[in-house]
């Protein structure tokens, strides 16, 4: 694959030619064709203008039976425009859509005045204007703030939802190495639609305070001063227990936040922002015992969640976060977010990867073969539409959780934690080799 990276603002004829002669030098044919990646730089040409720079290029390309055409638009909306041009002017049939999704890079409104869904797509930050007091119906509205730190040894989750009729607050600490619950404290309460209300947004300053006679959660994010503080503090067994966890938010570091919608309901959609590759340090303190976390192996993920989903629905959930090293010994932060199987993702897909803090976006993920089928610590293989998510999970823990009465209500979870091995690809077409990275994939049915 060869991409001239600059290709919407080259005279066309200077494109051509470079073309025509990486064509000659690579020694492509029709039988083995190279793959020309023709990008919209940064969307500095309108739809129109840039499916004539495709017209021009494909019509004056000497050795066009050697190349593939791909095109590369940095903005949905555009896509869709300039494909429906080339559709007319070649017929399409010699155009191969490298990138169909629908990103933003503005603020928008996610809901209209009657709850139904206005944004669909994307984006490397939430800029997607959310109230909640426009979700119809509104008892069926999900809100969650998820927080997880991990060392690969113990797995902390601090955790707060609310459904509109219950509210809840837990926090835990379970070594996932041998698969003892160390600690776990959760506090319900009913009928709380307007009461402890979570912030509208997750990944800007905000802050949640949780408190009533048996707890005390607060989530304090500072954006201007890169950090987020979480807090737990409770009794169990009449002995302390206290989370106190920290993690870094650096200048400029880029997320995935993306709205699903859900097929012929136009009041029903996914909102998350998922936020990891944050090292993180802290201590859990449980009675006289006490876990001491550090910043050179723990890394925090936020999952930040808001929707009005179906009472049926499944999804499978995979996350990581490591330091890469370089052939000059350099560090790297890397990790990545994979969500699928939840509503309709032909809009956007909630898959990414992360290198030093930004964001690169990535095709559909799966796994070759259902987990389950052949048990849930065996080797999970994935597989990628675009070919650059080629990693395997070696679980050696399966944290499975939950239940679901005669298929009514409940959750059922097979959380498996273990190491990654395989390659991925940046959008520069750099491969990293990942070697024995601790992460997990969740999958998960759910009826509530």
């Amino acid at each position: 694959e060869y991409s001239p990276e600059s290709f919407s603002g080259t005279e066309m004829d200077n494109a051509v030619a470079i073309c025509d002669r990486v064509i000659e030098e690579l020694g492509s044919t029709a039988e083995n064709p190279v793959i020309l990646n023709l990008p919209n730089t940064v969307e500095m040409c309108t739809p129109n203008t840039y499916a004539d720079q495709i017209e021009y290029f494909i019509r004056h390309l000497k050795h066009r039976e050697a190349a593939i055409i791909s095109v590369h638009p940095h903005n949905g909306v555009a896509t869709a425009a300039a494909v429906y041009v080339l559709d007319f002017m070649d017929e399409a049939s010699t155009i191969t859509l490298e990138e169909m999704e629908m990103s933003y890079d503005t603020n928008v409104y996610a809901l209209d005045k009657d709850g139904n869904l206005l944004a669909k797509g994307w984006a490397r930050r939430n800029l997607f204007e959310y109230k909640r007091d426009l979700c119809r119906p509104r008892w069926r509205l999900k809100e969650w703030d998820f927080h997880q730190f991990s060392d690969g040894r113990y797995k902390v989750l601090i955790n707060f939802f609310n459904i509109t009729v219950a509210t809840s607050a837990a926090a835990s600490i379970r070594d996932i190495q041998t698969g003892e619950l160390v600690a776990f404290k959760c506090i319900n309460t009913l009928f709380t639609r307007n009461r402890f209300l979570p912030p509208e947004i997750g990944d800007r300053t905000n802050k949640l305070t949780y408190e009533n006679k048996d707890i005390k959660m607060v989530y304090d994010t500072n954006i201007e001063e890169g950090y987020r503080h979480v807090t737990f503090e409770s009794v169990l067994d009449g002995k302390p227990l206290v989370f106190d966890f920290t993690e870094d938010i650096p200048e400029g570091h880029e997320n995935i936040t993306i709205v699903t919608p859900f097929k012929k309901h136009p009041n029903q959609f996914f909102l998350t922002t998922k936020q990891n590759c944050m090292p993180a340090e802290g201590t859990v303190t449980f009675g006289d015992k006490k876990f001491v976390f550090t910043k050179d192996n723990t890394f925090g993920v936020m999952d930040w969640g808001r929707g009005v989903w179906p009472h049926n629905c499944q999804w499978y959930w995979g996350n990581a976060s490591t330091y890469l090293y370089d052939k000059d010994g350099n560090r790297h932060t890397f990790g990545f977010e994979i969500t699928w199987l939840i509503g309709d993702d032909s809009n956007a897909t909630e898959t990414c990867l992360f290198y030093d803090g930004k964001a690169h976006k990535i095709g559909r993920v799966d796994v070759k073969e259902f987990p389950g089928k052949k048990g849930w610590t065996k080797p999970w293989e994935f597989v990628s539409e675009d070919g650059r998510f080629n990693l395997t999970l070696t679980p050696f823990y399966d944290d499975a959780s939950g239940f679901i009465i005669k298929k009514l209500a409940g959750t059922k979870c097979h959380q498996a934690h273990g190491y990654y091995n395989g390659t991925v690809t940046l959008d520069d077409g750099t491969v990293l080799e990942i070697k024995d990275m601790y992460g997990f994939c969740e999958y998960v049915v759910n009826a509530w």
